[in-house]
């Protein structure tokens, strides 16, 4: 590691944030190359309504929070989708902007939350 941390700058801070992130898997998600410039995320937020995402960005990280009530509504038989509280978080590069944030409902009660994100061309400095 040292050869890279020294022949790098700034590229410290990502490898930190490497071996620092977690192996969550709630909610799932996917990412998808729309062109070289654009890319989306896509996460999967069944039982989730609008008002119970939370979606921002802090000291470089995209973060996504989900809130639910705990509350007891029905007697299920089966529940196989998971409504739980949550917080997903992704490390954003300094050349990634985030271009819009939607979020779509599905069949009764689901969602799907997409961002779609550019990446801003080179700055030249000049000296």
């Amino acid at each position: 590691f040292d050869k890279i941390t020294t022949n790098s700058i700034g590229l410290d801070r990502t490898i930190q944030n490497f071996w620092e992130s977690t192996n969550a898997t709630y909610p799932p998600f996917n990412i998808i190359q729309e062109n070289n410039h654009e890319s989306t995320l896509e996460i999967a937020l069944a039982g989730f309504k609008k008002k119970e995402v939370k979606v921002y960005t802090e000291h470089g990280k995209l973060i996504v929070e989900g809130k639910k009530d705990e509350k007891k509504e029905n007697e299920y038989v089966h529940r196989g989708m998971a409504q739980r509280s949550f917080k997903r978080e992704w490390q954003l590069t300094d050349d990634v902007e985030i271009k819009e944030v939607v979020f779509e409902a599905g069949f009764i009660t689901s969602g799907i939350l997409f961002l779609i994100f550019s990446f801003i061309s080179i700055k030249l400095l000049c000296v």
